[in-house]
């Protein structure tokens, strides 16, 4: 059979004189202890996947969208309208008309003067000496 001794215990001894404690690192009693925080990795969370949209509602949305952009485009052609100078186009499309209306009048100028006039060959010469330098001939004999 064994029979138990129980070991000497060891005392420890305490240290006469000055302690001295730095009061920063001396934790007080009324704040707690810094506890290591553990970070959430997200490894429970349970994450779905997101349903297909069925039909109709998405000729809902596009039909949304669509009349969205529509309204975007006209507002932008409203604007630009508006900054348009109508009398400022219409002096230059009115200059542009004199200015072709001009060449072709000068083309029309030109044609006329370089009209090429066919010579008819009914025209006949004769040689004719007029009677004034008519010399009476007398046959010699």
């Amino acid at each position: 059979t064994l029979t138990i001794t129980a070991a000497p215990a060891v005392s420890t001894r305490r240290r006469k004189g000055v302690v001295i404690k730095d009061p920063k690192e001396e934790l007080h009693s009324d704040t707690l202890a810094e506890t290591p925080k553990v970070k959430d990795k997200g490894k429970g969370i349970l994450i779905e996947a997101p349903k297909p949209m069925n039909k109709k509602d998405q000729i809902e949305m596009d039909a949304e969208y669509a009349r969205k952009l529509q309204e975007e485009i006209d507002k932008e052609h409203e604007e630009a309208y508006k900054n348009i100078d109508w009398n400022a186009a219409l002096d230059h499309k009115a200059a542009k008309r004199r200015k072709l209306s001009g060449e072709a009048q000068e083309a029309d100028d030109l044609r006329k003067r370089l009209e090429i006039v066919q010579d008819e060959d009914d025209d006949v010469f004769v040689e004719a000496t007029p009677l004034a330098q008519k010399v009476p001939v007398m046959d010699y004999q």
